[in-house]
């Protein structure tokens, strides 16, 4: 024997009831109904098509025979169904809500197809399916880039690329701030977004900036996002001093700063032997070349996304802030030059500000 199943509800069929103007048959027995019948459950179970003729009826005779045509009448519309309600969990009256002037991809009347990507959980149209779009469920709005190539992090609360999957350090809410640079909200910027190796993320065009200002910690944490022992390599070696107020000489670490006398522990002292020149050259040269080494790592990625249109993204100032670490280790980089200068000169030093 067979059976033949069918799915009373399915999710991907065309609805066009066009309720408008309905069937002789179908009007009469909507007039026997009664939506405000005593009995709680008839009133739970009243078939959603009814409850859609029914309201349409009582707005009509209020407003001139017409039904709803702009949107605060159609919202207007929708309200007049929920007020109907006794109870959440009548359900029909909430698909009777729903189901009415629903939001579809082609056109009831003309079937004009209004684009050629549809979401029907966030209402977005897109010609451009080019973008590979996808909607994540968990995320709550449309992104670019392929489903396939992303994955959700439930703890950061957003996609990432899946060449992060087990390497990136999570935080909550990783992307549900203002760029730390820019101060656009990067959970629905448009722009390329990278994900610093602290976890920290940012616009992938506010660290190519931040670069360019030798900026190489995250203005979060502050944590280094470069491999920087080169760098610390370079300024951690040792030099010869002359203290100007005992006239010891002595061999002692570098400082970016100054120089401490060994005898009489005095900052008064001079550079002898060691070229710091070298070591200011060599870091100076060796900066720039850190940002491309941190963008080629597999561990970071750029993630496109993409949101609604209806929404307005907080301005970008693009304002660019060094931290006092980096920023008091480019400063005295170019006093040491400068003083270099001045030596090579043959003018005397004096200290100052």
């Amino acid at each position: 024997m067979e059976h033949t199943v069918i799915e009373s509800k399915p999710d991907h069929f065309l609805d066009d009831l066009r309720l408008s103007s309905p069937w002789p048959e179908l009007r009469s027995f909507v007039e026997t109904i009664d939506l405000n019948v005593a009995d709680s459950v008839v009133h739970k179970h009243t078939p959603y098509v009814i409850i859609l003729l029914k309201v349409a009826d009582e707005w009509a005779k209020t407003h001139g025979g017409s039904l709803p045509s702009t949107r605060e009448e159609k919202k207007e519309f929708k309200e007049l169904m929920r007020a109907k309600m006794r109870a959440m969990d009548e359900d029909n009256y909430k698909e009777a809500v729903e189901v009415s002037f629903k939001v579809q991809q082609n056109c009831i009347q003309c079937g004009v197809c209004m684009g050629k990507y549809y979401c029907s959980k966030c209402k977005f149209f897109d010609d451009d399916v080019s973008k590979n779009q996808y909607h994540c469920d968990k995320c709550g709005i449309c992104r670019t880039g392929g489903k396939e190539n992303f994955f959700h992090c439930n703890k950061c609360g957003c996609c990432y690329s899946r060449l992060m999957k087990d390497s990136h350090i999570c935080i909550e809410k990783a992307m549900r701030h203002n760029c730390p640079v820019c101060f656009e909200y990067l959970f629905e910027t448009t722009k390329d977004i990278t994900v610093l190796p602290c976890g920290h993320t940012i616009h992938l065009q506010c660290v190519k900036e931040m670069g360019h200002h030798l900026q190489y910690s995250c203005p979060v944490c502050s944590k280094s996002y470069c491999d920087m022992s080169q760098v610390w390599q370079r300024l951690d070696h040792e030099v010869w001093i002359l203290c100007n107020d005992c006239g010891e000489t002595s061999e002692v670490n570098f400082h970016i700063v100054a120089h401490k006398c060994v005898k009489c522990n005095s900052y008064n002292t001079k550079q002898t032997r060691g070229g710091p020149a070298s070591c200011s050259s060599g870091v100076e040269e060796m900066l720039p070349s850190l940002l491309p080494s941190f963008l080629n790592q597999k561990n970071v990625s750029s993630l496109s996304l993409s949101t609604l249109p209806i929404g307005s993204s907080k301005p970008s100032h693009h304002l660019i802030t060094l931290s006092p670490v980096f920023a008091a280790l480019y400063l005295c980089l170019r006093l040491i030059l400068t003083r270099l200068h001045m030596c090579h000169l043959g003018k005397p030093l004096r200290g100052g500000r």
